[in-house]
């Protein structure tokens, strides 16, 4: 319940969570409700238990890939060999590369009077370039990219409306080739929400929260509903009055094969990676008992897990995970803020201007 608290908190530190309108297709343009800017040129399950004063790693111990950092103050690449550097000096969020050499980012979730515009740097670019610009009274939330008949896609949430019979918060994707806005499915409403949102390269995930349930919801990348075999969850399809067993911050690999989740047992708090075709645990590896901090969200590929950490008002240094190695050890990563392996090389030259 750890978990779900502290979404719930964070939520209600960022915003109100944002009805059911029918799924619509539109294209972006000035007087649209978005504002585009223009662009810029099944193993065996094994169970690892990780105890996190023995095993943190003292030096930087080499990984053989590179994540993007959102930090408090600055989004930073964390090399190979662990060193920290800034790329783009403004706070932020969230952050993921472009799939094309460039990054995303955003300096605020949710939040309405056009402070959650997605910026994006493109490839050799040295501006931070406001690419999705909410109307007045909306928040946006940056959630992930996908590429889908090969077109770039970058998905995000829309929350507007204050009142129960208003308050809708739909998920969306933003062609980057065609420029066209695709309005997918219902994520949130009045007084329930979902975060995180997990892009894959072929499913979504959703994890919601409402007063006294929590759940995790499966889409294709057009957001037709998913049957998954590894649904923590597939015959109630949600979880009611579960505080403390019950799995909760679900996270697909980003090749949409493999699902992680947090689930408690014994005061624990497990990492669970399931194989999203067949059902099967694969492993688990043993978190803890973080009474400090929970998991505020996950990134992951078949080689690498990496585990954000939040506390009421900030965000910890996140742990990674080599899930090659038979007993992962903590890798513990030089910048505050959450973390996401990056899917393409970034090519900037940091630091760049914040917006």
């Amino acid at each position: 319940m750890r978990n779900l608290i502290g979404l719930l908190a964070v939520a209600l530190v960022l915003a109100a969570c944002a009805g059911d309108p029918a799924s619509t297709t539109t294209s972006a343009s000035p007087s649209s409700t978005l504002s585009v800017a223009p662009s810029s040129s099944a193993a065996p399950a094994t169970s690892t238990s990780v105890a996190p004063t023995s095993t943190t790693t003292e030096a930087p111990s080499p990984i053989d890939v590179e994540l993007l950092v959102a930090g408090p103050e600055a989004v930073s690449l964390v090399r190979s060999d662990l060193t920290a550097e800034t790329l783009i000096n403004s706070p932020a969020f969230f952050t993921i590369d472009d799939l094309a050499g460039g990054v995303l980012f955003q300096i605020e979730r949710w939040s309405d009077n056009r402070r959650s515009i997605v910026y994006r740097v493109a490839q050799g670019d040295s501006e931070a370039v406001a690419t999705l610009i909410p109307a007045i009274d909306q928040g946006l939330t940056l959630h992930g990219m996908a590429r889908d008949d090969g077109d770039p896609y970058i998905y995000y949430s829309r929350r507007e409306g204050e009142t129960p019979d208003d308050a809708v918060t739909t998920l969306r994707r933003y062609n980057m080739a065609s420029r066209e806005v695709s309005e997918l499915t219902d994520v949130g409403g009045w007084e329930w929400g979902s975060l995180p949102i997990s892009i894959s390269d072929s499913l979504i995930l959703t994890n919601w929260q409402g007063e006294a349930a929590h759940g995790m919801d499966f889409f294709d990348l057009e957001g037709n509903v998913a049957a998954v075999a590894a649904d923590p969850d597939p015959v109630d399809e949600s979880f009611l009055d579960c505080y403390w067993e019950c799995p909760s911050v679900g996270e697909l690999s980003q090749d949409g094969e493999r699902l992680v989740y947090v689930e408690e047992v014994d005061g624990d708090s497990y990492a669970v990676i399931r194989h999203v075709a067949s059902g099967a645990e694969i492993r688990r590896i043993n978190l803890g008992f973080p009474d400090a901090w929970w998991v505020a969200s996950f990134d992951m590929t078949s080689d690498y897990l990496v585990v954000n950490r939040g506390t009421t008002d900030s965000m910890l240094q996140a742990w990674v995970f080599d899930l090659r190695a038979v007993d992962p050890e903590i890798i513990v990563l030089p910048v505050s803020g959450s973390a996401y392996l990056t899917r393409s090389r970034v090519d900037i030259s940091g630091p760049v201007p914040g917006p």
